[in-house]
């Protein structure tokens, strides 16, 4: 009886190594889990999943730049792992892009180390067929959900770059973008012009943890 149990406690041993083993196997394998289409997980995963402040980005999002676009007259970008090394176009599904924008708040100019809007572009699989899968967020520059899933004015403002999946400002590798829909930043004589005595922040100035 005690040569059986000694055998049968072997066994669950090696039993538990072996799920311990495939476990690790798995998150090496496949990474972090993504979230859903969820704001506020979204944000969560972002923050402190895969803290977007350590990401790559292109190279034309590689220094603070004035931005025509909404939520922010300046504007960085950060582009996630799997965007980054994808290849082709369209971006695979688990491909994030965060927009931090600073500087202008309501058109009235903001210190411009001030963040008044995290903008981002999310892609589930399945989420949104018409406009590339693509989940929008905008937040506050405190973190507050704004508004989320299909953003119709987000999708009507990067309508122009949908060959190029949705993505402005960078080319993407493959099929060229039709010239009739490619991107041109909205009329900005509705926007104020910028005190050019505003200092630019450096990166990652006082950015939300």
């Amino acid at each position: 009886m005690a040569g059986k149990l000694c055998r049968m406690n072997k066994l669950c041993l090696v039993a538990g190594l072996m799920a311990a083993i495939v476990c690790v196997w798995g998150v090496m394998a496949w990474g972090v889990e993504m979230p859903k289409a969820d704001a506020q997980g979204l944000w969560r995963h972002i923050n402190q999943v895969d803290d977007f402040r350590k990401w790559g980005t292109w190279q034309e999002f590689d220094s603070l730049e004035k931005s025509y676009m909404p939520y922010g007259f300046f504007r960085r970008v950060y582009v996630n792992s799997v965007a980054l090394k994808a290849k082709g176009n369209p971006l695979p599904p688990g491909s994030i892009l965060v927009r931090v924008g600073y500087g202008m708040d309501d058109n009235t100019y903001a210190p411009t180390d001030q963040i008044v809007a995290y903008t981002v572009m999310y892609k589930v699989a399945g989420f949104n067929h018409n406009a590339g899968d693509w989940f929008w967020v905008h937040y506050s520059g405190t973190g507050q959900v704004l508004e989320s899933g299909v953003v119709d004015k987000c999708i009507e403002c990067h309508d122009t770059a949908r060959d190029n999946d949705w993505v402005v400002d960078h080319k993407l590798e493959g099929q060229a973008p039709d010239p009739e829909r490619s991107f041109q930043p909205p009329d900005i004589e509705k926007f104020s012009q910028p005190d050019p005595a505003l200092r630019l922040p450096a990166p990652g100035a006082n950015e939300v943890n």
